[in-house]
């Protein structure tokens, strides 16, 4: 595990990743900046705290629809066709 360092809406936060996730967190950190940055150019005017609501329901909406599109493909006919095939060639070599 290795501790690094994000800056996430201007503060610096310490976390613990393991050394194949350090891009990503630093990816994470980056778009939820950017995110936020967005709704505040959008907001302008508005209080933080809508800023916040707004942005945060927004990025997990993002992580909705991009599950619902996984699962989707995991239930595609092509899918399911592929994984029965495999299950098929798996069975035939351990017989």
């Amino acid at each position: 595990m290795k501790k690094v360092k994000i800056r996430v809406l201007g503060k610096v936060y310490s976390k613990v990743v393991s050394p194949e996730d350090e891009v990503m967190i630093h990816e994470t950190a980056e778009y939820v900046n950017q995110r936020f940055s967005e709704f505040r150019r959008d907001l302008m005017g508005q209080p933080e705290s809508t800023i916040s609501a707004l942005a945060t329901f927004s990025i997990a909406e993002d992580l909705f629809i991009e599950r619902k599109k996984h699962s989707q493909e995991a239930a595609s006919p092509e899918v399911a066709l592929r994984l029965s095939e495999l299950l098929s060639a798996i069975k035939q070599v351990n017989t």
